[in-house]
């Protein structure tokens, strides 16, 4: 997934931002932005199923420091991957749609 962004979406960002006019290989941004939109769904789905089989992060009580403490980073990983989705599906990938919709439109 991350090379995908930085070898193959973030170069392209970088070139709608310049003003580059020329066609992609992948064609339109939207064909990467699709796959990354769809791997996302499947990363949630994968992070709800992680939540519901600790019980939502939360400890058996007799569980020992080492065991608290995974769950812990468990929860904080879905929590920031769940801001780095955020950032991406509703401020990166719409802002650059709209910059190859305005450079293609002219």
């Amino acid at each position: 997934h991350m090379v995908k962004e930085e070898q193959i979406l973030f170069p392209a960002c970088v070139a709608l931002d310049a003003g580059a006019t020329d066609r992609f290989p992948f064609g339109s941004v939207e064909n990467p932005i699709g796959v990354l939109l769809h791997e996302h769904d499947e990363v949630a789905a994968g992070l709800a199923g992680l939540r519901a089989l600790t019980d939502g992060y939360e400890p058996p009580v007799d569980a020992c420091n080492s065991y608290r403490a995974m769950l812990a980073r468990l929860e904080t990983l879905e929590q920031d991957t769940h801001r780095h989705v955020h950032k991406e599906n509703n401020i990166l990938f719409p802002r650059v749609l709209e910059l190859e919709r305005s450079i293609s439109q002219g």
